[in-house]
């Protein structure tokens, strides 16, 4: 799966020297997405919690692969790009922050009391009990995953307007002032398309 995320990569290269059209790398960010959904999708896990991220970060990678071939259609699509570059974001920390969430924040009692207390645990990958086979998940850990991902649905969503808000402040005014066709080498690409 992470491999598929250097072919966007070597196509960016390619596209930079000329051998490849413009835009296949968004190309090949696309298929790298769409790899990563599909194996999401049938990645199996006896896991409720970590079943229910799958089908988010499958959304999101799915998400970010439609938006990388729109905006490689049409490069001139402003939405295309701010959304395609929104989910993608959205993607990475909704993956970095569950991956630490399911990894470090569960465990297992591995020794109790007689009066149930705990006496030692062991961290687990997320709310499953791999020595008895038995799913922990409850309510909260859904109702958790599902805010973690409103919240940064939202934070990344006001983030993203402001920066849009900027651009497009910018574009009004090199169109009052009529330089609007000129190139402008600040803003470069870089090798994610147009």
């Amino acid at each position: 799966m992470y491999s598929s995320f250097a072919v966007p990569a070597v196509l960016s290269i390619l596209e930079k020297r000329g051998r490849l059209f413009h835009g296949a790398s968004l190309l090949g960010f696309a298929l790298a997405f769409l790899s990563e959904a599909i194996l999401m999708a049938g990645h199996p896990t006896p896991c409720l919690l970590e079943k229910k991220a799958h089908e988010v970060l499958g959304v999101t990678a799915l998400l970010t692969a439609a938006f990388c071939v729109r905006w490689t259609v049409d490069p001139a699509n402003s939405y295309a790009r701010g959304l395609g570059l929104f989910c993608g974001a959205l993607h990475g920390a909704i993956f970095i922050l569950t991956g630490v969430w399911l990894g470090k924040f569960f465990s297992v009692p591995t020794e109790t009391k007689k009066d149930g207390t705990v006496v030692a645990s062991r961290r687990t990958w997320g709310p499953f009990d791999d020595s008895k086979k038995l799913d922990l998940t409850t309510e909260a850990d859904i109702m958790m995953l599902h805010t973690l991902v409103a919240l940064l649905v939202v934070m990344l969503g006001v983030v993203f307007i402001l920066r849009l808000s900027c651009a497009c402040q910018q574009r009004d005014a090199k169109l009052a002032d009529g330089k609007l066709g000129e190139p402008d080498h600040a803003e470069e690409d870089h090798g994610l398309g147009a």
